[in-house]
């Protein structure tokens, strides 16, 4: 079973791979990402989809195109290839590894679950957006817009929806805390002050009190306004940036 994931969320990583490939030739020209479909740069004809299969494609047509013979680029290859396996080692790591060390017997099957999924869900999408954003700046010089600003609502998303401690609650981040440094001193053979796990789970409860007033010290209204004039900071300071970077290079 674990085989038949790996194999999915390799197919999945090219298949985004491949996307990304459009995202980097064409959002450093302000183009269309979904209009018009894939098509030879030499001559123009569109690319069937049997000729468009991620990886597979490219080693068929022995990476030419169909009509004209024109040699594409090795890069198209490497670039799904390598969001296919960095998919794959995310995966392996957040889920099959359990990296952060989520505890399934405190959370419950279906949470346990639901967790590591999330999490490897939002780390693979702000990856490829990050390599992305990396081929781009390699090639160009500069980061498109629209990444920058697709990564930042992500990641304000992603805040909102999974803020500290989720996918545990409060009193549950308390526990899993004191649980790990018990297990982690197990591991080691050390013994463990009673006083030690008190102490984590009081910083746990202190974290998430200061979590609160700092939620509601910014609540309401000022939250709006203190989040909206950031936004237009962070924008118009990216946007002097990329021009600045265009010109200057």
């Amino acid at each position: 079973m674990l085989l038949v994931w790996m194999i999915l969320v390799f197919v999945l990583g090219a298949c985004v791979g491949s996307f990304l490939n459009v995202c980097i030739y064409r959002l450093p020209f302000d183009k269309s990402v979904l209009w018009p479909g894939s098509r030879c740069s030499h001559c123009l004809k569109s690319i069937k989809w049997y000729d468009n299969i991620p990886l597979v494609s490219y080693w068929l047509l022995g990476g030419r195109c169909r009509f004209c013979r024109t040699r594409f680029s090795i890069r198209y290859f490497f670039i799904e290839l390598s969001t296919a396996l960095i998919f794959v080692g995310l995966f392996y790591v957040e889920v099959i590894a359990n990296v952060y060390g989520l505890d399934e017997a405190l959370l419950g099957t279906n949470r346990f679950n639901v967790g590591r999924g999330a999490i490897f869900t939002f780390h693979a999408l702000l990856v490829s957006l990050l390599l992305a954003a990396s081929v781009c700046d390699y090639d160009h010089h500069i980061i498109p817009l629209q990444i920058t600003v697709s990564g930042t609502i992500f990641g304000l998303i992603g805040a909102l929806l999974f803020p500290w401690p989720w996918p545990y609650l409060p009193a549950e981040a308390e526990m899993a805390a004191g649980a790990m440094v018990v297990s982690k001193a197990a591991a080691s053979n050390r013994a463990v002050p009673v006083a030690c796990v008190g102490t984590i789970a009081r910083m746990a409860g202190a974290g998430r009190k200061l979590a609160d007033g700092i939620g509601d010290r910014f609540g309401g209204n000022a939250c709006r306004r203190h989040f909206l004039a950031w936004c237009s900071v962070l924008f118009r300071v990216g946007n002097g940036s990329e021009i600045h970077g265009s010109a200057s290079r």
